[in-house]
């Protein structure tokens, strides 16, 4: 299981981590993580160079200075690549398949919390079947039949529960720390709830990214 330690201020980083999320594969995530965590940190030091040099009453940064600022500047651009390479695959659609997934995630929740055990795909009543017919009947584009919402959570399935708590929080009011809480309260719930006779979890701990504060 990949462990993150969420970074803050959560209005910049939040969004970046579910964009790094939307990547297709672990590897991908897990770069695309990285690499927004080291643009922040970046962004961080720019900004704390930039104040040094105010306070010091430097118009024009001397030479250590300017150099020390190039060095600041590549890290950025290394960084916006690094985060740009894994998630940038988002803005082409990946980011409404990684929401698809954490819709069927929060089904399963509700599921689990109201002691239902419904399997995810059994045919005709599990919740990708349920799902399809919903999306199919109010003409939302991108999972309008089971397989393809199937392949969705196939993907997602270890990092849906991420969005899904946030959204949660926003839906109640809550503030965006108490979502990554109840994210990681539907992680483990996935992670040891079965609604199969084999008892087999919705998903495996192995295959789930782990955030905290």
């Amino acid at each position: 299981m990949f462990r993150v330690e969420v970074k803050r201020p959560l209005k910049i980083m939040l969004p970046r981590y579910r964009q790094a999320l939307s990547a297709p594969d672990a590897e991908s995530r897990e770069h695309a993580i990285k690499g927004a965590e080291a643009l922040l940190a970046a962004e961080e030091l720019h900004a704390e160079s930039q104040s040094l040099l105010w306070r010091a009453g430097v118009s024009e940064p001397t030479t250590d200075a300017a150099r020390a600022m190039a060095v600041v500047q590549l890290l950025q651009i290394r960084s916006v690549y690094a985060f740009g390479l894994a998630s940038g695959e988002a803005r082409s659609g990946k980011l409404q398949k990684l929401f698809l997934a954490e819709t069927i995630c929060l089904r399963i929740w509700d599921n689990i919390r109201a002691g239902k055990k419904q399997g995810v795909f059994s045919k005709g009543t599990g919740v990708l079947a349920v799902l399809a017919d919903e999306l199919r009947a109010n003409n939302v584009r991108g999972g309008r039949d089971k397989d393809t919402l199937r392949d969705y959570w196939m993907t997602y399935k270890g990092v849906a529960h991420f969005g899904a708590g946030l959204r949660v929080a926003k839906i109640e009011g809550l503030d965006p720390s108490v979502g990554i809480e109840i994210g990681e309260e539907i992680r483990h719930a996935l992670a040891v709830e079965s609604a199969t006779p084999s008892k087999k979890p919705f998903v495996p701990e192995v295959e789930q990214v782990f955030f905290h504060l």
